[in-house]
This record gives C-alpha cells, structure tokens and sequence, in this order.
C-alpha cells in the first residue's frame, strides 16, 4: 500500500476525530495530543500554502516540533525535505540548493541555524 500526501493528512483528520485527547506524540517529557497536533499543523499548513514551490525543508531537533512541521508541510499540500542541523552550513546550502527549497521550517532550536542560511 503507497500513501500520499492527501492520505497522511486525511489520516490525521481522521485521527484527531477519533481520538482528540490521547496522546498522538510523545518525545522525552514532551506529549501532543491529536487535537493539539492537528492544531499546531494546521498553523503550519496555514502559513506554507501560499509560499512559492512545491518543496519544504524541515530543519528542527528531533521531537515534537518536527512532526509538527512534516504534518503542516503535508497539510498545506507541499512535500518535506528532512535538514539535519548537526550539518555543517556549506553542507545545507548545498542540499536547500540542489533541492530547490524555497521554504525551510524550522524550530526555536534552529532558528540560529535557519538565519545563517538565509543570508
């Protein structure tokens, strides 16, 4: 079975209805319902669905920021790109380069990172 895009975000609707109040992601201390996670993506979707190209990098730490940005990247109809922020910067550029990345989202954690790159 080959899920797309529409389906990942068709399954998080589909999630959120069932079971808003449980926990959909849990990262160390950190836990996200399925309300507050199809919340928070949507703000995401929200911002990214006007953006230019169909391709979005995802430069967060791992946890539930991440997550947040892959669905909100799904939900607003676009394809991710993974970013590691361990890279070094020439490394980045390269890969937001060569990728045709318009847009990247990234995390308070990244956002030093994001800045260098954007420069």
């Amino acid at each position: 079975m080959t899920l797309g895009s529409a389906d990942l975000g068709a399954r998080l609707f589909g999630a959120a209805q069932r079971h808003g109040e449980r926990i959909a992601i849990r990262s160390g201390a950190a836990e996200l319902t399925y309300d507050d996670l199809l919340a928070r993506a949507g703000w995401v979707a929200s911002q990214l669905r006007d953006v230019e190209g169909d391709y979005v990098g995802v430069l967060t730490q791992r946890g539930v920021d991440g997550y947040i940005a892959i669905y909100g990247t799904v939900l607003a109809g676009k394809a991710w790109a993974p970013l590691n922020p361990a890279l070094p910067d020439d490394r980045l550029a390269a890969i937001i380069q060569t990728a045709g990345l318009t847009t990247v989202v990234c995390d308070d954690a990244c956002a030093a990172v994001a800045d260098r790159l954007a420069e």
